[in-house]
Parts: structure tokens; sequence; C-alpha cells
């Protein structure tokens, strides 16, 4: 089940830092119980290499985002990432070069992505909640037809399952995915405005929960052994997780709470319900 995200004051970077603190003082205590006459050298080298192994995953936690790719946000009201960041600890697309900035999010109530005990999809929050392009193009692909995955489920042979790929106008890629099936309200080769209305929210292709999966790509083929995904950011949005109420162009990673200004969106056009 699904409940309550961790309270925004105390974010993943938080508790993986002191996850690290624990795990290093664990180790420090146990070397000390080591015999000193006769050193367990195969022990300690284990606790040594856990030890850089921890170091390191920290580092990739905090280091800067490269610049990224800003975009108006395609939703309103506040979303939580639930995947992102810059290493696999926190983002499981950052293995793949096709898919390592992409993002996972989902609309967040009262700390929770989910309202009574999220047994149904709709009980998520964001589930059939609107989507809007997050940047004027040209509608390179549009995928409405495929069902809506049983939560949990997964549908692994078509993993973006209803989704829309707009191309920009540096020549680059936006995906969305994951949409509602039958929600689409554009379809292939149609001029898109930035805040236009997509389409909604769903469960379809590989994904367990309602969410939109979002990532700026080089190539129009999401598995295209060429295709990379730059860090994606949003304007007119603002981190209300800790560190409180910063803009977000700067980069985003798991557990970060983004709350839309809605008066901002697309230079102040705002949202469009209809072409």
């Amino acid at each position: 089940r699904c409940g309550a995200l961790p309270r925004a004051a105390f974010g993943q970077d938080a508790v993986t830092a002191l996850a690290v603190i624990v795990g290093l003082t664990a180790m420090r205590a146990g070397l000390e119980t080591l015999p000193t006459s006769a050193p367990n050298w195969g022990t300690n080298a284990v606790w040594a290499l856990a030890s850089v192994l921890m170091i390191a995953a920290l580092c990739f936690v905090f280091v800067p985002v490269p610049k990224p790719v800003i975009l108006d946000p395609p939703f309103k009201g506040s979303w939580v990432v639930l995947q992102g960041g810059g290493t696999s600890m926190i983002n499981h697309h950052h293995a793949l070069d096709q898919q390592r900035w992409a993002l996972d999010l989902m609309a967040v109530e009262d700390g929770s992505i989910n309202s009574g005990e999220g047994d149904a999809l709709e009980d998520f929050y964001a589930w059939d909640k609107p989507l809007y392009a997050p940047v004027a193009g040209k509608v390179v692909k549009a995928v409405g037809d495929k069902e809506d995955q049983p939560l949990l489920s997964l549908d692994p042979e078509n993993p973006a399952g209803n989704h829309v790929v707009i191309q920009m106008e540096d020549g680059r890629f936006v995906l969305l995915a994951h949409l509602k099936a039958n929600s689409l309200l554009v379809s292939q080769g149609q001029q898109v405005q930035c805040g236009q209305r997509l389409g909604s929210v769903g469960n379809s292709g590989n994904t367990t929960l309602p969410h939109l999966h979002i990532q700026v790509s080089t190539h129009i083929d999401l598995f295209d052994e060429d295709n990379q995904a730059p860090p994606v950011a949003f304007r007119a949005t603002q981190r209300i997780s800790a560190p409180a109420h910063e803009p977000t162009a700067q980069g985003l990673k798991r557990n970060d709470v983004l709350e839309v200004d809605e008066k901002a969106v697309c230079g102040g056009a705002g949202f469009k319900e209809a072409p």
C-alpha cells in the first residue's frame, strides 16, 4: 500500500545523510570490537570497502545537477518527485542513458499521494489529473488506446503506455507517458501551444501506480541506443519541501515537492482546457 510521504521538512537528502552517518558509526563500532592482537584483515577490508561505497553514494546524491532543460509544468497543484536525481539510489531511471534524468511525479495532498487505503486507481490523487503541454511544438507521437493497468501490475510490452511526444523548437523531444486510456485530446502531426490540454494521468504501460513519467530526449524513439535524456526542471514552480520555497530551475530529485504558480505558467498565458 502507499501511504503518507516523508514530511517536507525532512527530505530524502536528510534521510540519506542520517543513514550514512548511522552506518559509518556502526562500522566504526564493529571495528573497535575486533581483537587488536590478531586483526581479521578480511573483515576489516569489507568494513573499509562498505564505508567507501557509502561515502561515494552520498556524494552522488549531493552532486550538482548538470544544467537542466527548463520546461513549463504540465500539471496544476502540488506534485512530488518519486524518482529523480543523479544516482540510482534516488532515481531508478539513472542506470539507462535513454532515461537517465527522467522524472516520475505524483500529485500530493496533505503529505500523501493517495486517500483511503490506496486500494483503487481512483484513490490516488494523480489519477485522471489533467496534463498540459510543457512546451509549444509539434506532436510527433500520440498513443491513447492502451488499457490502464490494475494497481501493482505491469505492461512490459508497452512500457510508455499511452503517451505524447512533442518536438521542441531546438529539435529535442518531450515525452509524457502513462496517460489514461482514451483521454488524449491531441493527435500526431498537430501543433500545440504551451499550456494546451493534452490528456489525463493514467496507469497505462509498465507502471504500478498512477503517475506521470516525463523526460526530454534527443531522439523520438525512447529506446534508441543513441538517445540521451538530459536533466529536466520546471519554471513557474516552487519547491515546498526542504529547502523550502526555492525555485526548481536548478534540477529536481526524489521527494522534492513542487507547487505550481498557475499565473506564471507559459509566460503568464496559463493553462488552456481546449485548443
